[in-house]
């Protein structure tokens, strides 16, 4: 198993949908919100209610939050 499959397993153990998965690797890996939507060819709105969802499933607030605990980073 790579480090990308880690990353996916432990998104989809929150209880992520396929896109809120996909969202949440791109705000790991440093895009913006705008990034995001272009490079997943949604809008910058779409993103945001993705990271809503994801930030409430994961019971964090920031960016910062979301990657440590991905990452296995959390303290």
């Amino acid at each position: 198993m790579d480090i990308l499959d880690v990353l996916k397993s432990r998104l989809a153990g929150l209880g992520l949908t396929g896109r809120e998965v996909e969202v949440a690797l791109l705000v790991v890996r440093g895009l913006s919100n705008r990034e995001i939507s272009k490079n997943l060819l949604i809008t910058e709105q779409t993103v945001k209610d993705h990271l809503s969802n994801v930030y409430r499933k994961a019971l964090i607030h920031r960016r910062s939050e979301l990657a440590a605990r991905v990452l296995g980073l959390d303290v």
